[in-house]
């Protein structure tokens, strides 16, 4: 047989490389610089792979040398490092590897405070209470009415006034009255007028009657007249000090105080003033008057007879 072809001798098998040492020693290396910087975070990652190359190398055979071991010790410690300067740097979170992560941290950190207190509550403007309320609820609201003619007639009070006041005048020469009658044409005790020739005032009804509710007026006249009835809540507010002429009424809200009173008139001259559980009669005289009363707190309702000028001061 002829001998074998002459050939190359045969090539000894190539040792594997330290690749993956050398890869996890400069992973490792510059994993612990980048640990002691604010990119701490890529420090991290940069010594896992330190490690895990480390390991590759170990393992494999026949690479055994300082190299790997150095690489393995290094990235473990990029791991720690980084680990404790991630800490210090995000405030308890992992650092951005990104430059300007200190300063995200530090504005993050300025402006949870803020975050966490309440905002303040927008003021409330409260609606001030009305001072009619008190008035409409005792004596009941109702529209106006007014009526003007001649001679005797009868008007019809409101269907919801419990009270109200009567505002009148009449030109006439003989007697001039208004009676309030009830829903059975029985006088309810309120004679709100009573007098002779040419009047002009204000009076209340249904403050104390004696009979029932107010159903009509009875008019009684020999000329003509002008009448309206309103809500008691419609009357104004008392003058302290002030003056006026012949029959008023008016809303006190005030304190109790002392008053003191003149009249110039020749007839009967009374202050009144309802509110509380009795009425309140102030003055009850004939012709003028000067004296000082008390009178008790509001809200209550004051009314005023009298055929001439009074006037009214604190006392």
């Amino acid at each position: 047989m002829p001998p074998a072809p002459y050939g190359a001798a045969p090539q000894p098998p190539k040792k594997s490389g330290n690749g993956f040492a050398v890869a996890a020693l400069v992973l490792g290396i510059v994993g612990v610089v980048f640990a002691f910087t604010p990119a701490a975070g890529f420090g991290i990652v940069l010594g896992v792979l330190a490690l895990v190359f480390g390991i590759l190398s170990l393992v494999r055979k026949p690479a055994k040398s300082g190299i790997p071991i150095s690489g393995t010790a290094l990235g473990a410690a990029a791991l720690v490092i980084g680990m404790i300067f991630a800490v210090v740097y995000g405030g308890g979170k992992a650092a951005s590897p990104v430059a300007d992560a200190p300063a995200a941290a530090t504005s993050s950190s300025a402006s949870t405070p803020a975050a966490a207190a309440p905002s303040p509550e927008p003021s409330k403007t409260e609606t001030p209470p009305d001072p009619n309320a008190a008035y409409d609820k005792a004596y009941g609201t109702f529209a106006p009415v007014n009526q003007a003619g001649s001679g005797d007639t009868v008007i019809a009070i409101p269907a919801r006034a419990k009270a109200g006041i009567v505002i009148a005048s009449h030109n006439g020469s003989s007697n001039f009255s208004i009676n309030v009658l009830d829903a059975n044409n029985q006088s309810t005790g309120d004679l709100l007028v009573n007098t002779i020739g040419a009047y002009s005032g204000t009076t209340a009804f249904g403050m104390h009657s004696i009979g029932g509710t107010g159903t009509n007026l009875q008019v009684t006249a020999d000329g003509q007249w002008n009448i309206t009835i309103s809500p008691v809540s419609s009357a104004p507010d008392f003058p302290l000090p002030g003056s006026a002429t012949g029959d008023q009424v008016y809303k006190y809200g005030g304190k109790a105080a002392n008053m003191a009173f003149t009249n110039q008139g020749q007839g009967n001259f009374a202050v009144i003033q309802y509110g509380a559980a009795f009425p309140n009669l102030a003055v009850n005289e004939i012709g003028p008057y000067n004296g000082k009363v008390p009178m008790l707190a509001g809200p209550s309702v004051i009314t005023v007879t009298s055929d001439g000028a009074w006037t009214v001061a604190a006392g």
